[in-house]
């Protein structure tokens, strides 16, 4: 009765590791087509960001992808006291001075980013509220999509360290 007991055992351990041998195995796989696929996303967006000039090489930059797979970029460029935001075909630049502040709209229609900006408002929509609000995946874009707001607002602090620093 114990030597059955035992073959048991090592049969359960022997299926236990070659499954954690093929889950590591084919996490590789998965890790190397997610890295093709998001450098695939963000590569038109870095392009047309590059093609305002290659000072924003090296800037602090923050990337969201949206529910619908879509990239969006902001890029600081802190010396210059200017950042640019991209997305899939479009691109805003601006100065610090025009940056009014960003927040994070969750309703109904989703989670959508909002810039203020000088002239314009610009909505970002990063999720169109298909999915359950306690989901995985919009928990994961609402913490990115936070990030996002706090990385665009670190502007107005950097804005209002600047104008202290010109009254003195």
């Amino acid at each position: 009765m114990g030597s059955i007991i035992g073959y048991i055992l090592l049969f359960i351990m022997l299926a236990f590791t070659l499954f954690n041998i093929y889950a590591t195995a084919t996490k590789k796989k998965r890790d190397q087509a997610n890295e093709i696929k998001y450098n695939a996303l963000f590569a038109p967006i870095d392009n047309e960001i590059l093609k305002l000039g290659k000072d924003w090489k090296g800037s602090p930059t923050m990337r969201l992808i949206t529910e619908k797979e879509e990239g969006i970029v902001c890029v600081r460029d802190d010396g210059r006291k200017r950042a640019v935001i991209a997305w899939d075909g479009d691109l805003r630049t601006f100065r610090f001075n025009e940056f009014g502040g960003a927040e994070l709209v969750d309703d109904e229609s989703g989670i959508k980013i909002l810039v203020h900006l000088r002239d314009e408002t610009l909505t970002l929509q990063a999720s169109t509220g298909k999915f359950k609000k306690k989901s995985f995946i919009v928990k994961s874009i609402t913490e990115m999509a936070k990030g996002f707001v706090e990385f665009l607002n670190k502007i107005n602090e950097m804005e209002s360290k600047t104008t202290e620093k010109e009254k003195e």
